[in-house]
């Protein structure tokens, strides 16, 4: 709660996978719609610090609007998970992936919208079926349309995404699915 509209990302970043992908897409909403972003802030908590030289890819965007915060324990993560409006995945620019980060299945439990920054592939799949938007990485403009959507429109307070599909993911469920796909592979005969 506050003055400010807070979508976190929490998480470290590596390769391609970077901070600098929102960039661009912040650009174009500044250009083309900057009350959108008037009292948004993107918080990154993790263990990425932005580079302070002449090539620093996040100069020139508005104070308050980008901010980088370092990372927390885990149970702090949790909490901030639930106190952020929403949350946001950014994954590597690829054309179709299989990764499904485990932090997606946190942000489900977390029960806060979940933006995805995520290539065709599982992520996008695990966030388009709980409620969530997604849109490509590689994409500026895709991301900033699915940013302005978001920003627009809103789900209203309270809990949010599909509940069969969160409940999905709840530990009793994943350990049922895990016990279910042994006891299928135990029973299959070997050919020997």
């Amino acid at each position: 709660p506050g003055p400010r509209r807070v979508i976190r990302y929490l998480g470290n970043f590596y390769g391609r996978r970077h901070p600098s992908l929102l960039v661009e897409p912040l650009r174009i909403l500044l250009g083309s719609r900057p009350g959108l972003l008037a009292d948004v802030t993107i918080e990154v908590v993790g263990g990425y610090q932005p580079p302070t030289s002449s090539d620093n890819p996040f100069a020139g965007l508005p104070p308050g609007l980008l901010v980088f915060r370092p990372a927390v324990p885990h149970k702090q993560c949790l909490a901030l998970m639930a106190q952020a409006e929403a949350l946001l995945v950014i994954e590597f620019p690829v054309p179709r992936s299989v990764w499904l980060p485990s932090k997606i299945v946190e942000y489900i439990g977390a029960g806060r919208p979940i933006l995805g920054m995520v290539p065709e592939g599982a992520s996008r799949r695990v966030i388009e079926a709980v409620g969530g938007r997604a849109a490509d990485p590689g994409d500026a403009q895709a991301v900033a349309a699915m940013l302005a959507a978001y920003l627009e429109s809103p789900p209203p307070p309270g809990l949010w995404g599909d509940q069969a599909v969160r409940a999905s993911f709840r530990v009793e469920a994943l350990a049922a699915q895990l016990a279910r796909e042994v006891k299928l592979a135990v029973a299959v005969p070997t050919s020997g």
